[in-house]
């Protein structure tokens, strides 16, 4: 199990990195990197007692849980993604453009935490497809998050609001009280740390 599961984290690493070279113009795989890509598929192959846990965990919901294809990419990826790209490559005295108010509030739960739940569940579960919630359990503002990107980038940078798109007034937050109770799984890390994990890795495989 424990070799599953650091496969699992090797091949988010290393799809983030892939992606990373993508977007700097290697777009095309060789049949070379194909072969690699079926050879890594295979190796993360899993028993299929354990499928049903997987699937629940890894399909999710694409519009708040997309794991390893958030890409950065500011076509395709999430506020958190966008957000991330945008700051990044922004030079000191630019402005960060906010969709609208910023109200908008969203549970945000940082990768390591998802895996070390699926090994729980993995090792713990007693029925199949049980439904289980899996996020930190508070939510954060647009607004919230994308300062404290900001903030931890340690970039002057100056954030503005784009009053003609729209806000969605929504908030939401998971309770993962049954993850607790079935698995003794709870959320380890903040918010704070996983943007600056976040932020460090992203100098490290893109910038």
């Amino acid at each position: 199990m424990k070799l599953i599961l650091e496969n699992w984290r090797k091949f988010i690493v290393e799809e983030e990195t892939r992606t990373a070279a993508a977007r700097r113009g290697i777009r095309r795989k060789t049949p070379e990197q194909e072969k690699e890509l079926r050879r890594k598929q295979k190796r993360l192959s899993v028993p299929a007692e354990l499928m049903p846990t997987l699937f629940k965990v890894f399909i999710g919901d694409p519009e708040t849980f997309s794991l390893i294809h958030d890409k950065y990419d500011l076509e395709k990826s999430h506020m958190f993604g966008a957000t991330i790209t945008k700051v990044m490559t922004a030079q000191p005295g630019d402005e960060i453009v906010v969709w609208g108010d910023g109200s908008t509030e969203r549970d945000l739960l940082y990768v390591d935490d998802v895996v070390d739940f699926i090994g729980l569940a993995i090792e713990k579960q007693v029925s199949a497809y049980e439904l289980v919630n899996v996020g930190y359990g508070k939510s954060f503002s647009v607004s919230g998050v994308v300062n404290k990107i900001v903030s931890h980038s340690h970039k002057q940078l100056k954030i503005t609001y784009d009053m003609s798109k729209p806000s969605i007034n929504t908030k939401l937050a998971l309770c993962s009280d049954k993850a607790k109770k079935l698995f003794g799984w709870v959320p380890r890390i903040s918010l704070d740390e996983g943007v600056k994990k976040t932020l460090a890795w992203y100098n490290s495989n893109i910038n």
